[in-house]
């Protein structure tokens, strides 16, 4: 019996196959092995630097994850996550400038690879030039130093800075300012600043968020201010020439641009300016407006210096043509003067005309208030007589062109009453006689 139950060997397997069939499909049934997605897993970069050597700079286009699908049994779903694997975009296996190959491991052993099925096979990406931009540094100065005082031209170390970026970024960058404060300064300072960008709007620009972009720059931005005792002095011009002009013309006068400069230097030297005549203008013989520009600084005393960058003022010498109008007058309206006593007078011209000479404008204004003028009658006996005309000009603007004259008749009324008395009596006395010899 023994024996033979010891010979039974197919007996025995075919059962030990039947009830490892019957634990399978127990097994099975209680735990199926079914197809699970799994979303969200981060896809890590490698040999990123093979794109930055080429120099260029990427960006992932879209999301920066993967997803997969794993075939396992219920048992095992429930034990695994996205953490439990590792997707990879390697830069050496890109196939095309805009995908980059994935692949994902379970870096826990839970899934085999066999039973892992790519969803997500590459990620997209933007490669981009990168591409460096140097910009000056400027600073931007706020407060005012003590009184007295002024800021003179700021200086930064280093002048500018160079950003590499890609060129989506780069073509953003506009400017590099550094802020600083001068408040109550009254020696010249030197203080370091953060460098801060802008694009062309003036919007503040946040380079440490974008991807490869680099600033040239080591440390703080070293800036230092000028301080000055500075003053403000009136530009004083002495015209030479001026009643020496060309026949026909006359100076006007001199526009000066700018008339005040500013000067720096020590407090002492400063306060010893008030003006800065300058010498070296003349009119002698000009016809026409000159223009003459003078370098201020060869006016200066020794340690006073041109506070601003304009060292040169200009001086418009105004030069202008003489015009002749002729002007109409009643008679009537003229002033007598100096009519001798016991003689009247008389006008034989209704009208008189008079050619004045001055500028444009000065004329037009004559014209609007209107001409007067005046005669002399002094020391003329009565009689006929060629008096001159003399126009009443206010200003020195204006000068008569020759001569106008009308004719005055002086009658002294007394001289006619003696004579018309004189002709009476001789006419009585000769009736009288006429009369005598009647009688005889």
């Amino acid at each position: 019996m023994k024996k033979k139950l010891m010979n039974n060997w197919s007996l025995k397997l075919l059962s030990l196959a039947f009830a490892f069939f019957i634990w399978l499909s127990v097994v099975s049934y209680s735990n199926p092995i079914s197809t699970y997605t799994i979303s969200g897993i981060p896809v890590e970069f490698e040999h990123e630097e093979l794109i930055t050597e080429r120099g260029l700079s990427v960006e992932v286009v879209g999301k920066q994850t993967a997803t997969i699908a794993v075939t396992v049994n219920r048992e095992t779903s429930a034990r695994i996550s996205a953490d439990d694997f590792k997707a990879v975009a390697d830069f050496q296996d890109m196939y095309q400038d805009t995908q980059v190959p994935v692949t994902v491991t379970c870096m826990t052993g839970k899934v085999s690879d066999s039973n892992i099925d790519l969803r997500t096979r590459s990620i997209e990406v933007k490669l981009e030039s990168l591409t460096d931009v140097t910009v000056p540094i400027t600073a931007n100065v706020t407060g005012e130093p003590a009184s007295g005082y002024a800021i003179g031209n700021v200086t930064t170390n280093p002048e500018t800075v160079t950003v590499r970026a890609p060129e989506s970024v780069a073509h953003l960058v506009r400017s590099a300012v550094v802020d600083v404060d001068a408040s109550d300064l009254n020696e010249t300072t030197t203080l370091q600043a953060e460098l801060k960008f802008y694009d062309g709007n003036g919007e503040l620009l946040d380079l440490g968020s974008h991807k490869d972009t680099t600033v040239q720059l080591t440390g703080l931005v070293k800036v230092t201010i000028p301080v000055m005792a500075v003053q403000s002095v009136t530009i004083t011009p002495e015209v030479q020439g001026i009643d020496a002009v060309a026949p026909g013309y006359r100076y006007t006068g001199v526009d000066v641009n700018p008339d005040k400069i500013r000067l720096s230097g020590l407090k002492a030297d400063m306060n010893r300016i008030t003006s800065i005549d300058v010498t070296e203008l003349d009119v002698t013989g000009a016809s026409e407006t000159q223009t003459v520009t003078v370098d201020i600084r060869r006016y200066l005393p020794e340690g006073v210096e041109i506070f601003d960058d304009n060292y040169e003022v200009t001086f418009t010498l105004k030069i202008e043509p003489l015009r002749q109008r002729t002007f109409t007058l009643e008679t009537n309206t003229l002033i007598i003067n100096d009519i001798p006593e016991q003689l009247t007078y008389s006008i034989q011209e209704s009208s008189v005309s008079l050619t004045i000479s001055g500028l444009e404008e000065d004329l037009d204004q004559l014209e609007a208030n209107g001409l007067k003028a005046s005669i002399s009658l002094r020391g003329l006996a009565a009689g006929e007589h060629k008096v001159l005309v003399t126009p009443i000009l206010t200003g020195g603007g204006y000068g008569q062109v020759g001569t106008s004259q009308i004719t005055v008749t002086l009658v002294d009324p007394n001289a006619s009453s003696e004579a018309e008395t004189s002709a009476s009596a001789e006419e009585n006395a000769a009736e009288s006689s006429a009369a005598a010899s009647a009688g005889d």
